[in-house]
């Protein structure tokens, strides 16, 4: 199952956040960080 998270308006609380586990995707597009885990 993934999960999808998505930072609203505050990309830089996303480039803040480590907990990302290394399987994980980051997408910034400076509205929204997507996060996709496997």
């Amino acid at each position: 199952m993934k999960r999808m998270q998505a930072l609203v308006n505050n990309p830089n609380l996303g480039l803040a956040i480590d907990e990302v586990p290394r399987d994980g995707y980051r997408f910034p597009d400076g509205k929204h960080v997507f996060y996709y885990l496997k």
